[in-house]
């Protein structure tokens, strides 16, 4: 090493030692502090146009071009633009900092890596020079003679004054680098903290925390939810109200018609027989027509007691449409009671005890309504057992009064004995297809009633089952929402429900069809 350093002359290592050093302190700051200072720069002039920005119709903002922040930071701009486009559609707002952070913004444009390694290769540099300095004078410094002595130490004054001048060079140029370095990075990144305060201000505001966000998000999701049961309550109103009136409208046309019918054959029937009867007593009797007119009277007076029970059965039919209406009432009142549930939702946040006391709430009203129901349909076999007693003793009280007229009949003459059999005979069909009619009304009413009490306990059925779904569901982000599939189940119950009334209403048309 000795013979290679004495082989290369002296000015040539100088100048090789001090060019490395000036060398790597001129690529620091064309590559390190420059682009610092240019970024700080672009950013100042970013903020500038900002405050100076007037939106005018038909233009664009100047913060919308892909070039406002320069070359240098055109790919995180570009970013940012693209996805601040997207969100503000959605009526978002885009944190401009998060594509903006100094660790990206500045890591490659400033070769922030080489920063840190250009101090520490200029203190290497000076130590090397130092280290040939002291070589180079203590390698020829010879003590054999006073001559090459003085001459020695000569030399050895040189390369010390080398050695110290390469450390002092490495040492003010790493100074000098740090203090440029980091001063170019505070402004880089106060210019950036001012960019983004200006844009928060100016142009978009930081958007919300995610915890807040997460409670908007719910807020919003319970008021859809409150839109979407009111909708619902209303809809399944309507159309429960609709199929019940389209259902037993035609019901109660039927059974009036029916009835107007019979009661009027029944009076020209009747018609017909006391004509003949006369006509034929006022050639075979004499003084006994004054017993036949009170005969006659007696079964104007059984006429009378079937007005009074066929209004006794518009009665029951009457009773039973009201029955169907309070039906309808306790149905309005367990919808109400599902929007008040779907309201409590809302607020499940205020204790898992609270809920679970107003669901056992809700369930006990839904019973009381479902024994209310109960109640009425019993109410209505109590009626038709009622009106099935009067028509049984109608029939009786008739078959009393033909055979009062068939004794007097026989008193009076043979004729009149045939006259009152054939009257007899024909009381008792009309007595037979009267409890044909009875029994087919009652036994259609009972199966109606029996699908209508069938139909309410499914739907009801399944929507407790949707209630205990809902109370088992877990807390969380999804816990609060009430799941739309749940809906449906409820809307296609309900749809079930009219198909099996509309059932009911075409077997009983059918029914009366055939009586």
């Amino acid at each position: 090493m000795k013979e290679l350093l004495a082989s290369i002359p002296g000015q040539l290592v100088d100048a090789i030692i001090y060019g490395a050093i000036a060398a790597v302190t001129l690529i620091g700051l064309v590559k390190c502090i420059l682009p610092f200072r240019r970024a700080a720069r672009l950013l100042r002039r970013a903020v500038r146009a900002l405050e100076l920005m007037t939106v005018r119709e038909g233009t664009r903002p100047v913060w919308q071009d892909a070039l406002f922040l320069g070359k240098p930071m055109q790919t995180q701009w570009r970013y940012f633009l693209t996805n601040a486009e997207q969100l503000d559609a959605r009526g978002l707002s885009c944190d401009v900092e998060e594509y903006l952070h100094p660790d990206d913004l500045f890591a490659d444009y400033a070769h922030v890596q080489l920063a840190n390694i250009i101090p520490g290769l200029l203190t290497s540099l000076g130590i090397l020079g130092t280290f040939i300095g002291l070589m180079r004078g203590i390698g020829n410094l010879d003590l054999t003679s006073a001559d090459s002595t003085m001459q020695g130490i000569s030399t050895m004054i040189g390369g010390i004054a080398f050695a110290y001048g390469t450390s002092i060079s490495g040492l003010v140029c790493s100074l000098l680098f740090n203090i440029l370095f980091y001063s170019s990075q505070g402004s880089a990144l106060n210019a950036q903290a001012d960019f983004v305060d200006a844009f928060r201000e100016l142009v978009m505001q930081r958007p919300v925390d995610a915890q807040v966000h997460d409670i908007c998000y719910k807020e919003d999701q319970a008021a859809f939810l409150s839109r979407s049961a009111n909708e619902l309550n209303t809809r399944l109103a309507s159309g429960i109200e609709v199929a019940i009136h389209d259902a037993f409208t035609p019901i109660g046309q039927s059974i009036n018609s029916f009835i107007v019918a019979e009661t009027q054959g029944q009076i020209e029937g009747l018609n017909r027989i006391v004509n003949q009867f006369v006509g034929q007593m006022n050639n075979a009797l004499g003084g006994q027509f004054v017993q036949l007119a009170q005969t006659l009277s007696g079964i104007n007076q059984a006429q009378g007691v079937s007005y009074e029970a066929i209004n006794s059965t518009m009665a029951a039919a009457n009773t039973i449409l009201d029955n169907i209406q309070h039906t309808h009432a306790v149905s309005q009142s367990v919808i109400e009671r599902f929007e008040g549930f779907v309201h409590e939702l809302t607020q499940a946040q205020s204790g898992q005890t609270e809920y679970t006391e107003q669901m056992s709430a809700l369930l006990g009203s839904m019973y009381g309504a479902l024994k209310q129901q109960t109640d009425s349909f019993v109410r209505l076999q109590t009626g038709r057992a009622d009106m099935e007693q009067q028509m049984q003793q109608y029939a009786s009280w008739s078959g009393r009064v033909l055979e009062a007229v068939e004794k007097q009949s026989d008193a009076a003459a043979g004729r009149a004995h045939d006259i009152a059999n054939e009257m007899a005979q024909s009381s008792k069909k009309l007595g037979d297809s009267y409890a044909t009619f009875v029994e087919n009304i009652s036994t259609g009413l009972a199966r109606t009633m029996g699908m209508f009490e069938e139909n309410m306990h499914d739907m009801i059925n399944k929507l407790g089952k949707q209630l205990a779904g809902y109370a088992a569901q877990p807390e969380g982000k999804g816990g609060q929402v009430v799941e739309l599939a749940g809906i449906s189940k409820m809307q296609q119950a309900m749809a079930d429900m009219t198909t099996a009334l509309n059932r009911a209403v075409t077997a009983i048309e059918q029914m009366a069809e055939g009586a």
